[in-house]
């Protein structure tokens, strides 16, 4: 998931497009993730960025046809920092929070390519 931000390069101005993207394992006390294992948020300059990323990008199409399998569930969540009312385009968020069926199963190869 991380190797997308590398990855994910932007059709008309051949570079990558991705702002940040961040991720790991759960390891909070709070006893409050419902299951979630890992989160990852990716940061993009504009929602055409974001829209592309989730419709069209072929990394990130390759990624998902790659881990479907191992998914047990996907939450994803798009937000604007700072904007709690209104929809303001700047600085467009995308949290994926992920539960594996079987984290321990997961090959070295599928975990690199995961978290790298």
């Amino acid at each position: 998931m991380l190797g997308l931000k590398d990855s994910c390069i932007d059709p008309a101005s051949q570079k990558q497009y991705i702002k940040s993207l961040t991720g790991g394992k759960d390891n909070s006390n709070e006893g409050a993730q419902n299951g979630i294992t890992y989160a990852f948020v990716v940061e993009f300059e504009s929602v055409k960025d974001r829209d592309y990323y989730v419709d069209a990008d072929p990394s990130h199409q390759e990624f998902k046809t790659f881990v479907a399998p191992i998914l047990e569930e996907a939450v994803v969540v798009d937000y604007s920092e700072g904007v709690f009312q209104d929809f303001i385009e700047q600085g467009y968020h995308n949290i994926q929070l992920t539960n594996f069926k079987n984290p321990s199963s997961l090959s070295a190869s599928s975990a690199s390519l995961l978290c790298s």
